[in-house]
């Protein structure tokens, strides 16, 4: 234990010493703990102490009971520093143990006896490995269940792996389910792995891939170290896409390098060593555990689309239904059809497929997309999504190779991209990037700061920014291929800002007020170029 907890805990006895003192045992001072602990968390037993306090009584148990109370979240802290303090030691112990599992296994068994006898959960879960391959003791099977029964009543985690396949060994695949399913009720992070393993093989669940992406999502969440089987679903394309980023860093977090990988028989791609691993991110499921026997599977649904679409009985109408249903069920490959059946909403999925799945063909498409519809000025909307998405695929699918159907415009946003940057090199800035169109009518060139991918900071002192497309500048707008806008304040009546007529007029609203800023906007905002700029300032050119 390091010393600033070492210090902490100190502390803590000295501030209860009402309650517990230096003489005490380390399991008498957490006796006397749990007691006060139960007392000021029992609200059976706090309702009746309220009472009698209504009651005038003011006896040593009400005392108690207030100091109770009033110190229960110190008590529980020291309850978890003390329990730190034991489990640290008894670490130690067990590796000494461990080590002599080779040259004497009977010594071991009894290290490991006496401290589980101790109360170290980790050291039933050894008694009970012992048992089970008779290592230093005699094989015994009702032995080896009850320890690893003990070890998983202790919270020891790792148990529910060595139970369930001890219960497949003996063909008890019934007993071993309901145990991982009365472990996912504890929050068991192995049991999720366990049970997402199991629908995978089609034990559990029908084999709904939707399930058992959720319940491997919920052991990561629950414990980043016991993810192998999220890397698995990304490796194998299970619910997810495959992602090779996010698999490589979920099988290392559950110490799995690529030797071990290779062992089990994962056929890993040449490349993999190249491979840079990621943090998986994927958005929120939309089902909870409860839903696991009774939610649609979204893969199913995607194939029984395909089947209508493109199978010897045709049925397009229904073949849409279910290809609806299965992205909104989260399945990405579909997301990716709904764009080939130019169906409602399709960039929507694209972009949900592209940005919360990581799935390639969406991340493409959508880049290819964007490329085609890229002017290649610096600040150009459908530009900077076009470098988001490219950029994406690298992060995620850089040795993969680009498809065919998009490579076309891949070359072509790699070629334009780089002219476009070697000639804003030599652009000077100092023109300015927006117009300021005072409310006097005068104006002037501005810069101002421009997130690319968000839009505009508020370039003038206002409260809320309000965008009007302004209709004098249409044939400005034309030219540039993007609609010309004002940035305007729209509180400027309750602030008393005086009438901008000017700003009124090429708006085509009847009344704006303030200072106002001209810039450009197409989705997302971008700058006016210098020439562009230019144009614009003519509008207010007097005669």
């Amino acid at each position: 234990m390091c010393d600033e907890k070492i210090k902490e805990m100190q502390e803590l006895e000295a501030e209860l010493a009402w309650l517990i003192g230096p003489e005490m045992s380390r399991e008498q001072k957490k006796g006397a703990l749990e007691n006060s602990f139960w007392r000021a968390r029992n609200a059976g037993y706090c309702d009746y102490m309220a009472g009698q306090r209504m009651a005038g009584v003011d006896d040593g148990q009400v005392q108690q009971h207030d100091l109770d109370c009033k110190y229960k979240y110190e008590v529980e802290r020291l309850l978890d520093l003390l329990e730190e303090q034991k489990n640290e030691e008894f670490a130690v112990v067990w590796e000494e143990a461990s080590a002599l599992v080779e040259k004497d296994s009977t010594a071991a068994f009894h290290a490991f006896l006496a401290l589980c006898e101790e109360g170290y959960h980790r050291a039933a879960h050894s008694v009970a490995w012992c048992y089970r391959f008779g290592k230093g003791v005699e094989q015994n099977n009702e032995k080896a269940e009850e320890y690893y029964r003990l070890a998983i009543s202790r919270n020891y985690d790792n148990s529910y792996y060595g139970l369930y396949y001890f219960l497949l060994e003996q063909g008890r695949e019934e007993e071993a389910l309901k145990l991982a399913k009365d472990g996912v009720l504890c929050r068991s992070c192995a049991a999720y792995s366990l049970l997402s393993g199991a629908c995978m093989e089609g034990k559990v669940y029908g084999g709904n891939e939707l399930v058992s992406a959720y319940l491997a999502a919920r052991a990561f969440e629950i414990n980043e170290n016991d993810s192998f089987q999220l890397g698995y679903c990304y490796f194998c394309g299970v619910f997810f896409p495959t992602v090779y980023p996010y698999a490589k860093y979920c099988f290392e977090k559950s110490g799995y390098p690529k030797e071990e990988l290779l062992e089990i028989g994962m056929e890993l791609p040449e490349f993999w060593d190249d491979v840079e691993p990621l943090k998986p991110s994927y958005p929120p499921f939309k089902i909870s555990y409860v839903d696991c026997d009774r939610v649609a599977d979204p893969a199913a649904q995607f194939q029984e689309a395909q089947e209508l679409f493109y199978g010897e009985n045709p049925d397009v109408e229904r073949g849409k239904e279910l290809l609806t249903a299965s992205v909104s069920g989260g399945y990405a490959p579909a997301m990716y059809r709904m764009f080939l059946k130019d169906m409602p909403d399709y960039e929507k999925w694209l972009r949900l497929g592209a940005d919360g799945y990581g799935e390639l063909r969406c991340i493409e498409t959508l880049a290819a997309l964007y490329t085609d519809c890229a002017n290649f000025k610096i600040g150009d909307p459908c530009l900077n999504i076009a470098v988001h998405f490219w950029n994406l695929r690298k992060k995620l699918h850089a040795h993969i190779p680009v498809d065919e159907l998009v490579i076309d415009s891949y070359n072509e946003f790699n070629t334009k991209f780089a002219a476009m940057l070697e000639h804003s090199a030599d652009e000077p800035s100092e023109d300015g990037n927006a117009v300021l169109l005072r409310a006097d009518g005068s104006y002037e060139r501005i810069t101002v700061d421009f997130d690319t991918l968000e839009g505009l900071y508020a370039p003038i002192d206002c409260d809320r920014i309000n965008i009007i497309s302004t209709r004098a500048l249409r044939d400005v707008s034309d030219r540039l291929g993007f609609t010309v806008v004002m940035y305007c304040d729209e509180r400027g009546m309750q602030k008393n800002l005086p009438e901008n007529e000017t700003a009124a007029m090429l708006s085509g609203y009847d009344v704006i007020f303030g200072d106002v800023v001209i810039c450009g906007f197409d989705k997302d905002y971008r700058p006016l170029c210098r020439d562009e700029i230019d144009d614009v300032c003519l509008l207010f050119k007097k005669e």
